[in-house]
């Protein structure tokens, strides 16, 4: 169940980051993209399959967690272009496929984005370095 906790939390601070960074906060707009935010996560947490899986000894409840937290530090790469996120989600990467290999259709296209938007990631030196946070 903390597995299904931790992705519905990483969800909603998705979406947060998300609404935020895509529509800069004006008077009461912080309000209503918490509001969505949410909704969103709790969409998410009491749906039928994500519920089952929640309480179930499965992989699957894992698998989501290391999705949502993906998403969040992509989302907080988006927001802020800092290599450390870069970092963090190639250790999460590498993390989350030891659990489950279906994370790669999230993973790859993930990656190839993030190298697609930073020349500078595309060095020896952070290739290296993620290359070994991944493993």
């Amino acid at each position: 169940a903390c597995c299904g906790v931790g992705a519905a939390f990483f969800l909603y601070h998705t979406t947060l980051v998300w609404l935020l960074h895509a529509y800069p906060p004006s008077k009461g707009a912080y309000t209503g993209s918490a509001w969505i935010a949410f909704l969103t996560a709790g969409l998410y947490a009491f749906s039928h399959l994500i519920w089952m899986y929640s309480i179930q000894a499965e992989v699957f409840a894992l698998n989501n967690f290391f999705v949502g937290l993906l998403l969040f530090i992509t989302a907080k790469y988006w927001q802020t272009r800092k290599v450390s996120y870069a970092y963090l989600g190639a250790f999460s990467i590498g993390l989350g496929l030891t659990n489950q290999h279906t994370l790669i259709f999230y993973a790859l296209p993930i990656v190839l984005w993030v190298l697609g938007t930073s020349s500078a990631l595309l060095s020896v030196r952070h290739m290296s370095i993620m290359a070994i946070l991944g493993l």
